[in-house]
């Protein structure tokens, strides 16, 4: 029994150590393309890409119903089969969504955060959002099928095009234009790598379709929709938020000092964080049906070597930060250092809690997440307009965030640990009744 955790936990680590390398270099990757992005595009043009990527996030964690959050959960093939399709074509229909509500009924969702949109934009959007979402959603059943190799390459090529495509187009078109459609090109052909290896695997879908089946594991699964997309949704809509909200109260140029902290910090943090939450979600949704004692264990020890390995670096990072903005970005970007240091200690609890924040989703706890997810996102939006409100500076709501978020992840963790530990504690006495 010993040396089969052992197997599993060496299993664990090598899938963390694949993913994790995947999402470092498509971030390096990123990373050393942004001192040339920043000389090409100015702090207003990302700060409109920054809107536009905030809102793409915010629909893209709806756009399949999270139905995707099933997949590494089911046992049978056919079903995860019919689970990624299902995913696949509610994708479709939010993208196709976009383009009718704009082009026949006149919707203008950057209107709402003040963006001057053009028509190309809902283009642009729609087609992110069909890469991103099947990206998304082949990521959920490449975990469940071991694919991570696969996943990782997928990253790879995303961030190589998108780089490619951004730094690319300003040699022929000036302004934001470049950032949008290197977001595309990335998406969409990194997505593709993934739907191919999803077809070669699942060739019987093309002979043997049944919408009954269909239909079966929606029934199966209709917590998630009910519950956990409105969840998700509150969820990145509070990650978003932000970035929206200083568009709205404080201009693009706020926003573009901020999305380029972001960019080098959080988003680097966000992916190796998902990674690993990718890695944990797989093994923790076979650990909680056979011995929920080791996934605390697990739970525990993901803590400790998350703030060993990320809380000194992170902190070294925010002395030089404002410096090194100034040095590797030019001087228009100073700001965004001063920004990254006041988002430090929110920097370090994401990078501990993120990867272990579908825990309650895999302990059925939907309701419990989405109070949380609803808290925080309304803790922040009327902090941010009220701090507004008293006639304070960007600075001061960028440090209420960095407390608020902070804060809110350490109450995360606790409910997760607790429900875990109910799990835990139910089972043994289970198993104590069942000996006697």
């Amino acid at each position: 029994m010993k040396y089969k955790f052992l197997n599993q936990q060496n299993k664990y680590i090598k899938n963390v150590l694949i993913l994790l390398s995947g999402s470092s270099i498509s971030q390096l990757i990123l990373l050393i393309a942004s001192p040339i992005l920043t000389r090409q595009y100015s702090p207003q043009d990302f700060g409109a890409f920054a809107g536009y990527t905030s809102i793409l996030s915010i629909i893209l964690v709806v756009s399949s119903l999270c139905f995707e959050k099933a997949i590494p959960l089911e046992k049978d093939e056919k079903k995860t089969a019919y689970l990624v399709v299902l995913s696949l074509m509610l994708v479709f229909l939010f993208s196709l969504g976009i383009i009718i509500l704009h082009f026949l009924f006149h919707f203008n969702i950057f209107s709402l955060v003040d963006i001057e949109s053009k028509s190309y934009y809902y283009i642009f959007l729609s087609l992110s959002l069909l890469g991103a979402g099947i990206f998304q959603v082949l990521n959920y059943w490449g975990i469940r099928e071991d694919q991570y190799k696969k996943i990782s390459s997928a990253k790879l090529t995303q961030s190589g095009v998108n780089v490619l495509g951004q730094i690319g187009t300003p040699l022929v078109m000036k302004g934001s234009f470049g950032l949008f459609i290197g977001d595309v090109m990335g998406r969409l052909i990194g997505s593709s790598r993934l739907i191919t290896q999803f077809l070669k695997r699942n060739r019987f879908l093309f002979k043997n379709f049944r919408k009954k089946e269909l239909f079966e594991v929606i029934r199966e699964y209709y917590r998630f929709p009910v519950f956990a997309t409105f969840s998700t949704l509150f969820n990145s809509a509070a990650l978003q938020l932000p970035t929206l909200l200083l568009l709205n109260l404080y201009g693009t140029e706020t926003a573009g000092w901020y999305s380029l902290s972001q960019r080098v910090v959080a988003v680097p943090i966000s992916l190796i964080a998902v990674s690993l939450g990718q890695v944990y979600y797989g093994e923790a949704a076979k650990l909680i049906k056979s011995n929920p004692i080791k996934l605390i264990e697990l739970y525990n020890n993901t803590i400790k070597k998350l703030v060993l390995i990320f809380a000194l670096p992170l902190l070294l990072f925010a002395l030089i930060a404002p410096k090194f903005f100034s040095v590797f970005f030019g001087g228009e970007w100073l700001n965004s250092g001063y920004y990254t240091q006041l988002l430090t200690i929110m920097f370090i609890s994401q990078i501990v809690v993120l990867p272990l924040s579908q825990t309650l989703y895999i302990l059925n706890k939907q309701f419990l997440q989405l109070l949380w997810d609803i808290s925080r996102f309304m803790i922040i939006l009327v902090g941010f307009y009220v701090i507004k409100r008293l006639g304070y500076g960007a600075s001061v709501s960028i440090m209420f965030l960095s407390i608020a978020m902070t804060l809110s992840y350490f109450v995360l963790l606790i409910l997760g640990k607790k429900a875990i530990n109910n799990v835990s504690q139910r089972n043994y006495k289970e198993e104590k009744s069942v000996a006697k």
